[in-house]
């Protein structure tokens, strides 16, 4: 008998607080578009939360992938709140993902990051958008950047 290969997945979420209410929505979303036997395929075990990072590690057979990757993709509300979701890493190893998540950043934390520098340019009274900044501000926020390393 063939042992099935696995793959972990580091999915980082955004836009709620509760991990498990994605992993939740995540397995209906599966089963809502791929029916039993997709979710059969892409059964995932749950390895690890980390709730500050906003990351769940998963366990995923690697026939399942291109089915979880499409319900990430699909998925973007729970309970009528908008969300984000990402296949942050993937790695055949734990031991390979956890080194290769060492040097990355969410989203989250780009996104703080950011907002940082932009109090620091004295620009926190334009107005963030749900999903965009306006245009204008993109054009100071590049002017003061381009004034600042000169």
């Amino acid at each position: 008998m063939v042992r099935e290969k696995d793959r972990w997945f580091l999915i980082e979420f955004s836009g709620t607080d509760s991990p498990e209410s994605v992993i939740k929505f995540l397995r209906k979303k599966i089963m809502e578009f791929f029916g039993l036997f997709g979710a059969i395929a892409a059964f995932f075990k749950v390895i690890e939360v980390n709730k500050k990072r906003k990351l769940i590690l998963i366990n995923i057979p690697v026939k399942g992938m291109d089915i979880l990757r499409a319900a990430l993709f699909e998925l973007r509300k729970i309970d009528n709140k908008r969300i984000f979701l990402n296949d942050f890493l993937v790695s055949g190893t734990i031991k390979k993902l956890k080194e290769k998540q060492e040097n990355k950043i969410t989203l989250e934390e780009f996104l703080n990051k950011e907002r940082n520098r932009i109090k620091e340019l004295g620009l926190e009274h334009i107005i963030w958008q749900e999903d965009s900044f306006y245009i204008d501000f993109l054009k100071e926020f590049r002017e003061r950047l381009m004034e600042q390393e000169s």
